[in-house]
């Protein structure tokens, strides 16, 4: 069963990737591949979407390398790349959560940058939804002076003046960077960034890098006055300006995992 698996993986590489698919470099490049797949393969049987997965994976990773110089590849210590093939198996399609995958795998063949290509970001990977792998690659695509932040505010509502107790209600880190990335499930926006602040990916800042339009946007969104319509007793509402940014770690992350595909 585990060599039928393999079987199928090498059978579906065999189509050809790029024009050139028989060039030397190619064929090397393509059992270089290839080997890593048997490797991962040989102590799991991989159902029919689980190879989809993997090929996929393999592919967009020769898509990858085929840009590179051959001198420039090197598959002498495939320790990442084995085990970030192994994992791929369970993205089964999760087309982000594959270029992340792969973007590492080409990360870490190459003579260049497999320095940066660490093991942990794997298991960073493993625990990322889609729509969060969206996220990052939107960060990471703003203009060169905001890249790596986004912009939030903290919605600060309370009761009226002449009241005799003042009662505050402030919802923290309000944003439009899922609607703005283009995430399937936006509602989800809470959760999506506090696993990517619990996986040390992002942090938030009161200070900000952005105008105050970019803010004043968010204040006066359908998302903010839906947040508002539920404490509407309290009627004075402000905000304060903030925003995301990538931490050291995810600055790491997104230029081993995102950098390579980023459009």
């Amino acid at each position: 069963m585990i060599d039928e698996s393999a079987k199928a993986i090498v059978e579906k590489l065999a189509v050809p990737v790029y024009e050139d698919a028989l060039s030397p470099f190619a064929k090397e490049l393509s059992k270089g591949l290839v080997s890593i797949a048997r490797m991962v393969n040989s102590g799991v049987f991989l159902v029919e979407d689980s190879v989809h997965a993997v090929t996929s994976v393999l592919r967009m990773t020769a898509e990858n390398l085929a840009l590179l110089p051959p001198k420039q590849i090197s598959f002498d210590r495939p320790r990442v790349a084995l085990q970030a093939l192994n994992e791929a198996k369970f993205a089964i399609n999760e087309d982000e959560i594959q270029r992340l995958f792969s973007n590492l795998i080409s990360a870490s063949l190459d003579k260049k940058t497999s320095r940066i290509a660490h093991p942990a970001y794997i298991e960073i990977i493993k625990q990322l939804q889609p729509d969060e792998a969206k996220i990052l690659r939107f960060m990471f695509n703003k203009e060169n002076h905001r890249k790596g932040h986004a912009p939030t505010i903290d919605i600060v509502q309370q009761d009226s003046e002449d009241s005799n107790l003042t009662i505050t209600s402030t919802t923290p880190e309000v944003n439009l960077i899922c609607e703005d990335a283009g995430c399937d499930n936006p509602e989800n926006s809470v959760m999506y960034f506090f696993n990517l602040k619990r996986l040390g990916l992002l942090t938030p800042t009161s200070g900000t890098s952005f105008p105050k339009e970019e803010h004043e946007r968010i204040f006066s969104s359908e998302k903010v006055k839906e947040i508002c319509s539920v404490n509407s007793h309290l009627d004075r509402v402000s905000y304060k300006s903030g925003q995301y940014s990538f931490t050291g770690f995810g600055r790491g992350f997104v230029d081993s995992c995102v950098g390579r595909h980023s459009i």
